[in-house]
């Protein structure tokens, strides 16, 4: 695949992104207009197929809308013989979190927690040489994993999960039992078939019995953990050809037996692959769309164990470790509000602990749900004892069911409606006391974009009971990448204080101690905080 073809151009907003380093820099969550001289063009972005437009600009092209995520993307263009890479620098949104601020935070994750990584690939910006022991320990460690992931996947095609989907079908109208509302505002807008169905109809009736539309619901395999599949065994196969690809170039001495084996490795490499394609071209899933991870896809691999370990298996296989190529750029595919959620619930951590000083003893539960794509993190708990009997946890992503659930939890917490799930809470307990704090870390700045978040601090402050820690939450605030004129009010202590809900603004790189001052001073009636007044 060479570079991008000339006259390729990437306009965001309507204009020219810059070019650096041969790839288009642009921000995450836009949608951008790909142009490219000569078309029509065949363009796909990492696998999924974009439809070419020749009345997109002057040269014809295509529209890319790009999700909250970041990273690298590579669409490649295909034209005939053709073949070119275009490589799209996605950064993260300008207005929450500068250059600087983004480097901070994902230097922070990794350092706090190493393998958290910014995506479904752990050390995304590694690479694989063809010297030394890199390629070698790739493919020897790479091989033994591919008949456990052709077993999953098969396991996974066994019983796809699928979901319904109501459509509705012309039926005679004498074997209708019960309609829905689009039936029946079908039926009031055709009223010879309404006649049919009136007490004193047959003066009315007119011809042949008619038909009406009533709902049908069918099963479909058009469901998003089966289009995740069908990425991940693409991604794999074009792994795997990667990779033998680049091992079959290895220059190979004729006096040992290191080409039989350059030979061997490449021929398997080249084998798993086809077999991969052909499983899926000849299973339950062919013709479904591709497409990488979402929310949706990844909720069901906790209950899915055939998903769940094709999953694992293939996130492995997908490690940077494994990459052949690397001008091959790779897909974030943890989203930048979710790494800024774990970011936030790491720095208070550390806050935490500088400001409470000595005499305290942490430590971290669970963490290892952080790292997992396959769920929540729920479960992830930071605990911390103090002199006196004091205590502290701060929870990540905690659950709190429904009050209608027929088991309740051992420490009663519940939702007084349906179960609910705020990001993070600090619950604290002393000889003075116990109280407890709803957080909700977005990712999101500005008066409208706030002004909604908002919501889901009202809702935690109304609906969450916590009976061990005193029932409802003391204060439920949401914590900001950046504070501006326009909100600085819901920023200010007084909105806190005389409505329990507020907003804290908690930037990677700032001073994080003095940016979580109400935090400190919500707590500080039961914990000493040095330099707090109680």
């Amino acid at each position: 695949m060479t570079p991008s073809p000339p006259n390729a151009r990437v306009l965001e907003r309507g204009s020219p992104a810059p070019r650096v380093g041969g790839a288009w820099v642009v921000e995450e969550a836009r949608a951008l207009v790909v142009e490219l001289d000569g078309g029509p063009w065949q363009l796909d972005v990492e696998g999924r197929p974009l439809a070419w437009d020749q009345d997109v600009g002057p040269l014809g092209g295509v529209t890319l809308s790009l999700p909250f995520a970041v990273g690298r993307v590579r669409l490649s263009a295909r034209r005939g013989q053709e073949v070119h890479a275009l490589t799209l620098d996605v950064q993260p949104a300008a207005h929450k979190l500068g250059a600087t601020s983004w480097s901070t935070l994902l230097a922070d994750l990794e350092r706090w927690l190493p393998g958290l990584g910014a995506g479904v690939e752990a050390n995304r910006l590694g690479g694989l040489a063809l010297s030394g022991l890199d390629l070698a320990s790739a493919v020897e460690a790479l091989l033994p994993l591919l008949p456990s992931f052709e077993r999953a996947i098969a396991l996974a095609l066994a019983d796809p999960r699928t979901r319904e989907r109501a459509t509705h079908e012309d039926r005679p109208i004498h074997l209708a039992r019960r309609a829905d509302p689009s039936t029946l505002a079908w039926i009031s807008r055709h009223p010879r078939e309404a006649a049919w169905l009136r007490p004193d109809a047959e003066p009315h009736r007119v011809g042949e019995p008619p038909t009406l539309p009533l709902p049908e619901h069918v099963d479909t395999l058009d469901h998003p953990v089966n289009r995740y599949l069908v990425w991940l065994i693409g991604r794999v196969a074009r792994r795997l050809d990667g990779a033998a690809e680049v091992l079959g170039r290895a220059r190979c001495s004729e006096l040992n037996d290191t080409k039989a084996w350059v030979l061997a490795r490449t021929r398997a490499l080249r084998a798993a692959a086809a077999r991969l394609r052909r499983t899926l071209q000849a299973g339950p899933l062919a013709g479904l769309r591709a497409e990488a991870p979402t929310g949706d896809a990844l909720l069901v691999l906790g209950n899915a164990p055939a998903y769940a370990r094709a999953h694992r298996i293939g996130r492995r296989l997908l490690a940077s470790g494994f990459r052949a190529d690397a001008e091959a750029p790779e897909v974030a595919t943890r989203p930048s509000y979710e790494l800024y959620e774990l970011w936030c619930f790491l720095a208070i951590q550390r806050e935490l602990e500088r400001a409470l000083g000595a005499g305290w003893r942490y430590k971290l539960k669970r963490s290892s749900r952080l790292l997992s794509l396959a769920g929540t993190g729920s479960g992830a708990r930071f605990v911390g004892h103090g002199p006196e009997g004091a205590s502290l946890t701060l929870d990540f992503n905690p659950v709190f069911s429904s009050l209608l659930q027929a088991t309740t939890r051992e420490d009663g917490r519940h939702a007084i409606t349906r179960e609910r799930r705020p990001d993070l809470t600090i619950a604290v307990r002393s000889p003075r006391g116990r109280t407890w704090l709803a957080l909700d870390a977005k990712y999101r700045v500005g008066a409208q974009a706030l002004g909604d978040a908002f919501s889901s601090a009202h809702l935690y402050r109304d609906a969450l009971r916590w009976p061990r820690f005193g029932g409802r939450p003391a204060q439920a605030l949401l914590l900001t990448p950046r504070a501006d004129a326009e909100t600085e009010r819901w920023f200010s202590a007084d909105f806190l204080n005389a409505h329990a809900v507020g907003a804290v603004e908690l930037t990677p790189g700032a001073a994080l101690h003095e940016q979580l001052a109400p935090v400190w001073q919500a707590l500080s009636p039961i914990l000493c905080f040095p330099g707090t007044s109680p």
